[in-house]
Order: structure tokens, then sequence, then C-alpha cells
């Protein structure tokens, strides 16, 4: 039997021992336990990081409308460039266009500016336009002229460009290549008139 002092203690110590291995049970549960646990902990940290992601979307805004919706500048805007700003002055098309061109063919003239407010000479060049149509297919420029000064910085130059198209796919756009960052700008010739007092043909909206 247990008694005297040596018997009590003997059954402290055992007391002493079942509760520490409850406490470790407790916190360090078996393989299997964990095993079973692991779907709960799994769940948790999913909802967590959904409300973290949830939380930055709202804190975001609406996401940024997609380049292709954005609305292109138009006639006499100013678009920056890597070198300063291009402007398209006027835009006219025509259906009896003058010179050897198929009798089906439209024209279409544009008068751009360039103002380089860079601290170096820009080299361009009139092949950097070209005339986009509404199937997204380049118009090349009609008789292209050739510049062979280089604009200086703080100067300004216009250019005449001349597109000859048989799609007759309107509205149009005109297409700008950087010489310097080759980044492509579009600008819109939706608002464009007619020319030489002749019926406006498919190529206006």
């Amino acid at each position: 039997g247990v008694s005297g002092p040596y018997g009590s203690r003997r059954f402290s110590e055992g007391s002493g021992h079942t509760i520490l291995s409850m406490a470790y049970s407790a916190v360090f549960p078996r393989p299997r336990r964990r095993l079973a646990l692991l779907p709960v902990v799994l769940l948790l940290v999913a909802c967590l990081v959904g409300g973290v992601i949830a939380m930055g979307v709202a804190l975001r805004g609406p996401s940024a409308p997609i380049a292709g919706n954005q609305k292109l500048p138009g006639l006499r805007e100013k678009v920056r460039t890597s070198f300063g700003f291009v402007t398209v002055r006027s835009a006219s098309v025509s259906s009896d266009p003058v010179g050897d061109v198929p009798v089906d063919a439209i024209e279409v003239a544009v008068l751009v500016s360039i103002d380089n407010q860079a601290r170096l000479p820009l080299v361009y060049s009139p092949l950097d336009f070209s005339l986009i149509d509404n199937d997204g297919h380049a118009v090349a420029l009609f008789h292209p002229l050739t510049v062979t000064d280089p604009l200086q910085p703080a100067d300004s130059a216009g250019l005449s460009l001349n597109f000859i198209s048989t799609a007759q796919v309107g509205p149009f756009r005109l297409r700008f290549t950087d010489p310097t960052s080759r980044q492509q700008l579009d600008v819109s010739l939706a608002t464009m008139t007619c020319d030489r007092r002749t019926s406006c043909p498919a190529a206006l909206p």
C-alpha cells in the first residue's frame, strides 16, 4: 500500500509525470492528430491570403482601361515624344487624287509639325509616319521626301504627308514612330475634312 512520507512522495511524482505528459500531448499532438489538423490550417491560410488580396484590390481601385480602348489624341493636339512634341495640324481626304494612281483610290493629305525640345539635334524622316486604316493595315507614304538636315534643338519643322489608299476603310489614324525611343504613337484622323470639293469617300465616318 502507499503510506508514509516516501509513499506519498512517490505518488506525487507520478501525478506530476501524468500532468506533464498531458500538457505535452496538448502542445505537441501526435502525428495522426497533426495530419488531421492540416486541412484546417490550410483553409485558414487560404482565407487569410484571400482577404489580403481583396483588400489590396479595394485600395487600388478599378483596373486601368486597356490601352486599345483609350481615347487617341486628335487634330491640333500636341503629342509628347522623347524629344518634344508632334502635332497633326490638318488632315483631308479626296476621292480624286492627282497622279498615276488606281481609279478607286483615295488620297489622305496630312500636315504635321515636329518640335525638338531636346538638347541634341533630331534626325527624323517622313518615313517615320504611316497611315493606319480601321482594319489595322498600314498605308505607306506616296512619294516621300528626303530630309537631309537634322532638326536643331529648340527648333520646329513642318511636313506635308500624302497617302494613297485603295481600301477606303476609315476612320484613319496617323502613326508616328519616335526615331529616338522607337515608340509608336497614334493620332486619330476621324475629324478630317473632304478636299477638292468632291463627294466624301467612305473613308470618313
